[in-house]
């Protein structure tokens, strides 16, 4: 062996395995995006007794661009999710103890709140789901369920699940609130009644996946169209999908039926 170079013989045995468990606090840690919690560990024989000199040490489980964890217990969320955390319980002659926790990281509170897709104006009878969207101060999605409200239940009502029904012809404004958060809508009624339905679309055939977009006018008993008024969509059978614009896409080959219905016509 040249001078210069040495080498060292090493011989691992197996060390006994270690009969205990490691308790981590807090258990089912929560924390805002940004904030950060330090977890701490214990190792614990059967007896419910503190291992003496037994280490914890903690390591990033998965994840690592949603979060940060230092040896020490150290999380902190980056974005929301769960973080998956390694827990290592060290005893000196013996097998270490593995043991996983999670934090789970939630979005900052609402900030922003949006009605998507808000139809401007309805007939009698004409019943629309409305959908929100809930972010954060830095943009975060939230799942809220808002609180809804009319400011005229006569003309337009609106249930808890945000669904509303124009009543009468004339104009009210639905809100929609999360916590002190809260945006709203104009909803006219028009006071023209709808006799019949007709609907056009841009192609009678098509290949899986093509869009084919869908219009429809809805018009009185003298066959005037009423502006500004939009269908509620919906296709049979369901391996279909067409959006509240009337653009279809179809997922399998086969026949399909695109109906628009304007209060109770179709």
């Amino acid at each position: 062996v040249p001078p210069f170079l040495q080498v060292a013989a090493l011989q691992l045995q197996q060390a006994e395995p270690l009969d205990a468990r490691i308790v981590v606090r807090p258990a089912n840690a929560e924390i805002v995006v940004g904030d950060s919690v330090r977890l701490t560990g214990e190792v614990r024989d059967r007896a419910g007794n503190v291992v003496p000199n037994a280490r914890v040490v903690f390591r990033a489980g998965g994840g690592s661009f949603e979060g940060r964890v230092d040896s020490t217990g150290l999380v902190v969320g980056g974005a929301p999710t769960t973080i998956p955390v390694t827990v290592i319980g060290l005893v000196d002659g013996k097998r270490p103890l593995l043991d996983r926790a999670f934090v789970r990281v939630v979005p900052g509170p609402a900030a922003h709140v949006s009605i998507l897709s808000a139809p401007g104006r309805l007939v009698i009878g004409q019943t629309v789901a409305l959908r929100t969207r809930t972010q954060s101060a830095i943009g975060d999605e939230r799942r809220d369920r808002p609180i809804w409200r009319s400011s005229a239940p006569a003309i337009v009502r609106v249930d808890a699940e945000g669904v509303v029904t124009a009543v009468a012809p004339g104009r009210a404004t639905i809100t929609a609130s999360v916590g002190d958060v809260r945006t709203s809508t104009p909803i006219e009624v028009a006071s023209a009644r709808v006799a019949s339905v007709r609907v056009t679309a841009s192609a009678r055939e098509a290949r899986e996946g093509d869009v084919i977009r869908f219009t429809a006018s809805a018009r009185t008993a003298g066959g005037t169209a009423i502006a500004g008024v939009t269908p509620t969509w919906s296709v049979s059978p369901g391996n279909g999908v067409i959006d509240e614009m009337g653009a279809f896409v179809g997922y399998e080959p086969g026949e399909y039926t695109v109906i628009a219905t304007f209060g109770s016509l179709g």
